[in-house]
């Protein structure tokens, strides 16, 4: 989440962070820390922790009456109800056990927490049991105001502004103050929730704190507690509140409507995007000057092996020991250069993998294999990058693929190095197949030739010379044969047990067994089977629905992969009716990247659901295990589900084709919008656009694939202006668009000029020529002049770069004449730049330089600022190939700004390398720095091409 996205959730929370930032200026805010702070160290929020210290007890009957209590939030009352059971002493003892069986790694803290200590100079208060703050602020000074003794100490610190901590509800180490039950909170609040006593401690300290400054919730549910209550009858006070929006319409109004009974401004965040804190904190600390990464060497947290990080178990590991042992022994082997560990999605190759590097590490260690995620990456250059910073290998500024790629060779070169490559699936799916012939024969010398080896987890097999491939599923255990003590030991069976939320009974044991045995061991079916109406339905009827379905669908029952097929078939028919559901499923079908919540907003087209509608279809997915939040707060599905979904009857397939015409239309407004150069939001537009050319190709292969020519057309129209930025993928597509389609296609010419265009960038200039001349043949059937200029002007173009300079001209003259013929200044500025580029090829500066002359007199008529920086700028080439640096320099300096103004970065970026290498010659080192600060910027933006042109110029001038 970003804080834009933050600042959209709602339409009030701009006016509100602006009135909290108002008031933390002036030193007028108090943090109010909530339990979601303390999470990311394992401490249980409130009903979780009683629900822990309920699985304790014996009595089937209480144990339920007081998970039904907590399920209402009627936590009070359940912790009652426990008390009672256990007496006093003995239930303390048991929640203290819950506590203080988390042992925080204070190294996981996450970065933002550090700022708090920077941001807030008041004291903190906090209602949580555990001794987070005190590690974080360091603080002397821990108070509890329960005790009257204290009132005078608070009330001082609260005048003088100094750092201390308030603890509402007592602490982990000090039992008698502890407030659980509903006893304890009238005993230091009052009887009467609604109405606080004041003339206790407590809720007179509460007012005291609440008076002297504005209160900032973080981590507070809100719901309506003694402490909200505090707040609400402290008569004209107001405060500040980050709160989780829910996740339905009703809930959220009666939320609203109690927030404003208590005189809160809040600031929304949707829901589940808990991240939303520390996208605020970090904006807050950012618009106070405090600056500094809140990581840093001057916070409290401990530096951790990276890889101790990386490789930490993340999810329960359904794997066989056989497999690990096999593995660490093949890769404890020098000769194993690749190991490929494969299987379907969520079939746990990925603990498969850590479990080895742990096994590895287990036994030397020195031992060492960086983990390099390739999930989502967007190109092969990025792959080689990722790779490079997994290495540790310090790049500084290097962008050119074949520079990384050199430096990776030379740092791994006979170290026996090894590395882990995770999701590999995903780069595979970059690119032509050209492009992945290279990319694979380049790995594949990286390590048969420079020596690193490779552990590879992928969803898709590899042809990759002698590699070692493991199945991820191999090994079956046989379940029947193990006693119930020796069952319940397995991994498989205890995240069953956890997703499912309570132990099976006697009577269902043997079902159960059965039911493990069907699941094959797979994890992503083992969540989806007990998430299906878990706590309502027993373990024998769950089998039985298991076994119905089982019958309705053929396959071979040994075929492991299989049960992932009969698992989604769970929550299909819980889910089928619901449309919202349904067509996000269908959405995901579509999609080669998660979704974020503009794009998913983007594609329910005309609202076609209404919020409360979308919002429950997400949340049904979630709930069912079918879709997953990523730490970025996007909505992701396993590419296994997104494969199931055509399978899944008529419903889905309706479902698909209305995605589908969706994703057209939500991907050609994202194109278009990405090169319109007028808007305000020019470079974040276009920086969208990028990241969607993978999926708008995607699509296009589909309407291939389908027939579906118009949706094609409109989207191949929006695609044209990006072919550069993906040149090799863009060429297979129009070649198959080209194959395929019938003579008639519409547009069918453009199409042909366009993949003429591309292909002259390759260099296959004999197959870019006969593009040309047939397209010349459709452009005068359908008395097309200007396709038939542009097509004059890209041929003159590629007889000028095979030496042609004659038949070039011959060409600029017919498209100079039809230009003019049908008044198009655009098209005849156009011709005449190619014309003086050929001009200036053949040696003929004086006509070069008088071509150029009058195109830049037409941009000028025109008003066309970026024509006009295009001619300024080739002047300057112009100029530098007469060793002209001072008249370069002066029309370099002039194209600059006009780019800048455009917000063309391609043309800025090629004119700061030109203008750096002046500036160079000229002896202008000052100068020549600035432009390379500027282009470090830009630089990453640009296609791969670009910045290889670009490299060349760098270090060309740092050679002179």
């Amino acid at each position: 989440m970003t804080f834009e996205e933050l600042m959209g959730a709602f339409h009030d929370n701009a006016d509100v962070y602006n009135a909290l930032k108002a008031q933390l200026e002036c030193n007028n805010i108090i943090p109010i820390i909530g339990a979601g702070l303390s999470i990311w160290a394992g401490y249980p929020l409130w009903g979780k922790l009683l629900d822990k210290v309920a699985d304790k007890v014996k009595d089937d009957q209480i144990k339920q009456d007081v998970k039904n209590l907590i399920e209402d939030y009627e936590y009070e009352n359940a912790a009652d109800k426990l008390e009672k059971f256990f007496n006093e002493n003995r239930f303390m003892r048991k929640v203290n056990d819950v506590i203080s069986s988390v042992n925080p790694d204070e190294s996981r803290r996450p970065p933002f927490q550090q700022q708090l200590k920077k941001l807030f100079k008041a004291p903190f208060v906090t209602t949580n049991y555990d001794k987070l703050l005190e590690t974080l602020l360091g603080a002397s000074f821990v108070v509890n105001p329960q005790d009257p003794f204290n009132e005078a100490a608070i009330n001082s610190y609260l005048q003088n502004k100094k750092h201390f901590i308030i603890k509402l509800h007592g602490t982990v180490d000090d039992p008698t103050h502890m407030i659980l039950t509903k006893k304890s909170y009238n005993k230091v609040y009052g009887d009467n929730p609604e109405e606080p006593d004041k003339t206790l401690s407590l809720p007179r300290t509460l007012e005291a704190i609440f008076k002297s400054s504005f209160p900032l919730f973080l981590g507070c549910s809100l719901d309506k507690d003694r402490t909200c209550a505090v707040f609400k009858n402290c008569v004209g006070t107001t405060g500040f509140a980050l709160v989780e929006m829910p996740d339905n319409k009703a809930d959220f109004e009666e939320k609203d409507k109690h927030h404003d009974e208590m005189n809160l401004q809040v600031i929304w965040y949707p829901y589940g995007q808990h991240e939303a804190v520390e996208v605020l904190i970090n904006q807050l600390a950012e618009d106070m000057g405090i600056g500094g990464d809140p990581g840093s060497a001057d916070s409290s947290a401990v530096e951790v092996d990276k890889q101790e990080i990386q490789y930490s178990r993340s999810e329960y590991f359904i794997g066989r020991d056989d497999i690990v042992k096999r593995i660490a022994e093949k890769l404890d082997d020098p000769d194993t250069k690749v190991m490929l560990v494969h299987g379907v999605a969520g079939i746990g190759k990925t603990e498969i993998c850590k479990a080895v590097y742990r096994q590895l590490k287990a036994d030397n260690p020195d031992f060492s294999m960086p983990f390099i995620d390739v999930a989502e990456t967007k190109s092969i250059a990025e792959f080689w990058e990722r790779l490079a910073k997994g290495l540790d290998i310090k790049l500084d500024g290097v962008a050119n693929s074949e520079q990384i790629l050199k430096l990776i060779c030379n740092y791994v070169y006979k170290k026996n190095l090894i590395v882990y490559l995770d999701n590999f699936e995903d780069i595979l799916s970059v690119g032509d197949e050209k492009e992945k012939g290279d990319f694979i024969n380049s790995l594949y010398d990286l390590s048969y030739n420079y020596g690193l080896r490779l552990l590879i987890s992928s969803q898709e097999t590899i042809s990759f010379g002698e590699c070692e491939e493991v199945e991820a599923l191999d090994g079956v255990i046989n379940v029947n044969s193990l006693s119930w003590s020796e069952f319940r030991k397995l991994d498989q069976v205890q995240l069953f047990i956890d997703v499912f939320d309570r132990e099976p009974n006697d009577d269902e044991r043997e079902s159960f067994k059965t039911l493990i045995s069907e699941l094959s061991g797979h994890p992503l079916s083992i969540i989806i089977t007990a998430l299906y109406d878990r706590r309502n339905i027993s373990i024998n009827d769950l089998l039985k629905i298991w076994q119905d379905i089982e019958t309705q669908i053929p396959g071979d029952k040994k075929d492991s992969h299989r049960s992932l097929r009969l698992a989604t078939e769970l929550p299909w028919r819980k889910i089928k009716d619901n449309k919202a559901a349904v067509f996000r499923w269908a959405l995901h079908a579509h999609s080669i990247m998660p979704l974020d919540s503009e794009t998913l907003r983007e594609l329910n087209i005309n609202e076609l659901f209404s919020v409360k509608e979308w919002t429950d279809g997400g949340k049904l997915l979630r709930n069912h295990g079918l879709t997953e939040k990523t730490a970025d707060g996007k909505e992701r599905m396993l590419l296994a589900l997104k494969k199931l979904f055509p399978q899944l009857g008529a419903e889905a397939e309706e479902a698909l084709v209305n995605a589908f015409i969706s994703w057209i239309k939500v991907c050609g407004d994202i194109l278009e919008r990405g090169d319109d150069l007028k808007s305000d939001n020019y470079f974040v537009y276009h920086d969208r656009a990028l990241n969607y050319l993978s999926q708008c190709f995607t699509l296009a292969e589909k309407c291939l694939n389908s027939e579906d020519y118009l949706s094609l057309i409109y989207l191949m129209k929006n695609t044209s202006n990006y072919y550069q930025f993906k040149v090799n993928r863009s060429i297979s597509i129009l070649k198959r668009l080209i194959k395929t389609t019938p003579k008639d296609f519409p547009l069918r010419s453009m199409f042909y000029t366009e993949l003429g265009d591309l292909l002259r960038i390759n260099k296959e200039n004999e197959q870019a020529l006969i593009l040309y001349n047939e397209a010349e043949i459709y452009c005068k059937q359908e008395h097309d002049n200007f396709g038939l200029a542009h097509i004059y002007c890209s041929r003159g173009n590629l007889m000028g770069q095979i030496g042609e300079p004659d038949k070039a001209m011959k060409d600029f003259d017919e498209a100079e004449k039809l230009c003019k013929q049908e008044n198009d200044n655009l098209g005849l500025a156009n011709v005449l730049l190619s014309r003086g580029y050929i001009l200036s090829r053949i040696r003929e500066p004086k006509k070069a330089l008088e071509t150029y002359d009058k195109t830049e007199e037409l941009f000028k008529l025109m008003n066309n600022n970026l024509g006009l920086a295009n001619v300024l700028r080739i002047k300057g080439n112009l100029k530098l190939l007469q060793n002209d640096w001072i008249g370069s320099e002066k029309l370099y300096e002039q194209a600059l700004p006009l780019y800048i103004q455009e917000q063309e970065t391609m043309g800025a970026s090629y004119t700061l390398a030109e203008l750096q290498l002046c500036k160079k010659h000229l002896g202008d080192d000052e100068g020549r720095k600035k432009c390379l600060e500027e282009l470090r910027k830009l630089l990453p933006k640009q296609p791969e091409r670009v910045k290889e042109d670009i490299t060349e110029l760098i270090e060309l001038a740092d050679s002179i």
